[in-house]
């Protein structure tokens, strides 16, 4: 899906402090993929062990994990619940190696009718 991006805040703090770094993530991923010459990018799902993306007990929450997204097992791509640690660590990550990427070359450009 162009353009898609999923914010989770915390729920144990403030929505809006995960929210924020959750933007500045999505910011930092559309710099290196201009910059880089890409087209798309998406996390390596090889790489990364999936994990529920809410670690909650409450019934409707269980009833309904697997509709939810899933989330990795290592930043940048997991919600620890810590915005201490998380805002110490988000933005650091290198996206090259986390990061599967289509270059804008291989993307058929669409044909403009005049």
């Amino acid at each position: 899906m162009p353009d898609f991006a999923v914010c989770i805040g915390y729920t144990n703090a403030s929505w809006t402090l995960r929210a924020d770094l959750t933007s500045r993530l999505v910011c930092k991923v559309l710099r290196h993929m201009d910059r880089k010459g890409y087209a798309a990018v998406m996390p390596e799902r090889g790489r990364l062990d999936e994990r529920p993306l809410l670690a909650l007990a409450s019934g409707y929450i269980q009833r309904s994990i697997g509709e939810f997204p899933r989330q990795g097992d290592r930043h940048p791509w997991r919600v620890r619940q810590n915005y201490l640690l998380d805002s110490t660590t988000t933005l650091r990550t290198g996206l090259g190696k986390t990061l599967s990427a289509t270059p804008k070359s291989a993307v058929r450009q669409p044909v403009s009718v005049s």
